[in-house]
């Protein structure tokens, strides 16, 4: 069943604005957190079907893992993009120097296509989600390894109501703070930095935080970083004036979150098989 873009979204758009306002956004991040490797739109799919979802994959990919669906579960409906191969014409294939016509994909739509929890299996277990880095501290210190590659990372002695801040290529952290609130400071900076707010105007400052909160919430969730201090409860009424709005920064925050995610954790298995 093919579906296009525009009714995906109008989906998307009713299953977000009833998330919001039902006060269950900040459940819906920190279901998020546990499925990164999934879009935007089809984690949100995901948990109107199942907010208990954790580990969601297809029929066939379970069966590699060696596990198995159980009869009579019903499938969890997601979409998929689909491509057209379109060859490339003559003269582009002489300006690329090749002699065959190599095939250009496009993407020509959505499908939906079935996917199942690992609730709904039985079979061997399958290796942990999330990486165990340990205490705050060694978290800490890997963000600090991983993102001093980008950005100049200082600790020193700020005003006691201060976390920190950024100028985009300089990260200030106070040295007075836990190293649970450093690092959570951090992850906020950093993401503030990957979705380059510093400098950019066409953003209110209020949009630019929600972006970096959101984000920095996904990602303390996903490492288990105490998140109560997070709170969302304001998005209701902008929730009401404005859900595209808070689609494109659910989105944002979403795919950087992910970035982010994934440098850490890849940056961790690099380490593990260099020791």
């Amino acid at each position: 069943m093919y579906k296009e873009k525009s009714e995906l979204t109008g989906i998307i758009r009713e299953g977000l604005k009833n998330i919001i306002n039902s006060g269950t956004f900040q459940q819906y991040l920190s279901f998020v957190s546990k499925l990164h490797q999934y879009s935007f739109y089809n984690s949100l799919l995901i948990y109107q079907h199942n907010p208990e979802a954790s580990h969601v994959a297809g029929y066939r990919k379970w069966q590699e893992l060696g596990r198995q669906v159980r009869k009579g579960e019903k499938a969890i409906m997601i979409f998929a993009p689909t491509f057209k191969k379109i060859k490339s014409t003559e003269q582009e294939s002489q300006l690329l120097g090749n002699e065959k016509e190599p095939e250009k994909k496009y993407l020509s739509g959505f499908i939906t296509v079935p996917v199942f929890d690992i609730s709904q299996t039985e079979g061997e277990s399958v290796p942990s989600i999330v990486s165990d880095f340990g205490s705050h501290t060694e978290l800490f210190n890997r963000f600090i390894s991983m993102f001093s590659k980008d950005y100049e990372i200082i600790q020193q002695s700020l005003k006691s109501a201060l976390g920190g801040f950024t100028d985009g290529k300089i990260i200030v952290l106070n040295d007075s703070k836990s190293e649970e609130q450093k690092l959570k400071t951090l992850i906020h900076e950093v993401a503030h930095c990957q979705l380059s707010h510093v400098g950019n105007n066409d953003k209110p400052k209020s949009v630019k935080e929600v972006e970096a909160e959101m984000t920095a919430y996904i990602v303390s969730e996903h490492f288990g970083i105490d998140s109560s201090s997070y709170s969302f409860g304001y998005l209701t009424g902008w929730g009401k004036g404005s859900v595209d709005q808070i689609m494109d920064s659910v989105d944002i925050a979403y795919q950087t979150a992910k970035e982010i995610i994934s440098a850490i954790e890849l940056d961790d298995k690099i380490s593990m098989q260099a020791s």
